[in-house]
């Protein structure tokens, strides 16, 4: 492992991977804090209300028509001892709530500024570790070597992980069009049991129109398998024998729908298109399933080269 003096280096990264650690830690305390200064702040809003409350009534016993109306027909004195002791009461809660908010409030501003005094930070271990890269590349031998095969291997990393996910992103879309597809087609296949059993003109109108909406989602649906297999192939994957297949025809639904002359002939085409959607929903699924089985490996596998990178840096 390195361990040739470079002090400089060595000691900004210190310090600024300590300054890192730092940041992260207070962050987690502000966030411990942040919930229970939000519950003081309500508990302190509500003794307030409850202490006006007692207020007002102490007010009611001390004077006015009530005061009056109680002084004739009631004990007003000892009414008015037990009114005031409430609200001294109310006020002693309400001050030790408000003081509990206030520390709190004032603890998580602390926070706050000692957090932002090191905004900094990560930038600072990012130089830091830069710079000393450059410095163990200069220095030559076995380990900038051995440093600069792991940077090229980062560099691979993240160029797949790129194409995963640009891949992942087409499966997602390529997914959803056949998703839409499948629900197109089950509505045509409602209205196609309805027509077979009825005259009405509406119900066949109904059902041709869904039957026009499944073309077109199809044309959808095929260019984003189309697109899928491409990116797929980017990262030395391919589709499914089937679902390829669908890929390499331009409208992978039109002849389903052509030169029908009967509605059962109808009915067996939607049956049709609806076998090889479900067929093409799951083979997407399965591809997209391999797809982020890869980029975990792949991630897994960058978090393994940092690791090393790392201690080689300190």
């Amino acid at each position: 492992m390195y361990r040739e003096p470079l002090t400089e280096a060595d000691e900004k990264i210190r310090a600024a991977h300590a300054a890192t650690a730092e940041r992260s830690r207070l962050m987690g305390i502000r966030e411990a804090l942040t919930p229970d200064l939000a519950e003081a702040e309500v508990e302190a809003r509500k003794l307030e209300a409850i202490l006006a409350d007692e207020k007002k009534d102490v007010r009611r016993y001390e004077g006015g028509v009530w005061a009056a109306l109680y002084g004739i027909f009631a004990d007003r004195e000892a009414r008015l001892t037990k009114e005031q002791q409430e609200a001294v009461a109310a006020e002693a809660k309400h001050r030790d709530a408000v003081a509990l908010r206030d520390r709190l409030l004032e603890e998580v501003n602390s926070l706050a500024r000692r957090i932002d005094a090191l905004a900094s930070a990560d930038a600072e271990l990012a130089a830091a570790r830069a710079a000393k890269h450059a410095a163990v590349l200069a220095s030559g031998g076995a380990i900038a070597q051995e440093l600069d095969a792991i940077t090229a291997q980062l560099g691979t990393t993240d160029a797949e992980c790129k194409a995963i996910d640009e891949a992942l992103a087409a499966g997602d879309r390529a997914q959803a069009a056949l998703k839409q597809l499948a629900d197109v087609l089950s509505s045509a296949s409602n209205w196609g049991m309805a027509d077979i059993v009825s005259d009405s003109f509406f119900i066949s109108w109904a059902k041709r129109n869904k039957l026009d909406e499944a073309r077109a989602i199809a044309g959808v649906a095929q260019a984003e398998i189309s697109v899928f297999r491409r990116e797929l192939g980017d990262v030395g994957l391919a589709l499914a024998t089937e679902l390829d297949s669908l890929a390499n025809h331009h409208r992978f639904l039109d002849t389903w729908f052509d030169n029908i002359f009967s509605d059962f002939s109808v009915q067996n085409r939607i049956s049709e298109a609806q076998t090889t959607t479900k067929l093409a929903i799951e083979q997407v699924a399965m591809a997209i399933a391999g797809l982020r089985q890869r980029r975990d490996a792949q991630s897994a596998r960058r978090e393994q080269l940092q690791k090393q990178q790392l201690d080689i840096l300190g």
